[in-house]
């Protein structure tokens, strides 16, 4: 009996420490490809502006998971904190395709109205949330590299 007891202990201090452990997630070429909704103008820029008159519901159910979404779905299983840190600014569809696809997040991380750039807005957005929360980065997964210097 005393046995057991102790392991329920444990189990639950190894869980209470594990849920610290914050498991951060991208989004674009990350665990979606969006890639079909967006296209650069005749000097390489990025068009926003097409990307924003395509991020309807229609369109942004036909993004795809990317291979990574197994990463997140075996970090899911376990009690990690989850999450998604994102350039872009979330609508509510972009949250009827995540929950379509059960893919759920402890937080999010979003762009909102911020003009920054990618690195910038996250290295912010990541610094307020871990003094707010005082959880501890663990792990990252980000399709850029200076994404992932942050």
């Amino acid at each position: 009996m005393l046995k057991s007891n102790i392991f329920d202990i444990l189990k639950s201090k190894k869980e209470v420490y594990m849920k610290k452990l914050v498991v951060a997630f991208d989004l674009d070429h990350t665990l979606v490809n969006a890639s079909h909704r967006g296209r650069r103008d005749k000097d390489g820029n990025w068009d926003l502006e097409y990307w924003i008159e395509n991020s309807v519901l229609k369109n942004i159910m036909k993004d795809r998971l990317l291979p990574l979404v197994d990463v997140y779905r075996e970090f899911k299983k376990t009690n990690h904190t989850l999450i998604l840190v994102t350039a872009r600014e979330l609508k509510e569809d972009d949250y009827h395709f995540l929950a379509h696809h059960e893919l759920t997040f402890d937080y999010v991380l979003e762009r909102k109205d911020s003009k920054e750039l990618d690195e910038i807005l996250k290295d912010k957005k990541l610094n307020e949330f871990f003094e707010e929360s005082g959880l501890i980065p663990y792990i990252a997964f980000d399709d850029k590299d200076e994404n992932l210097d942050v």
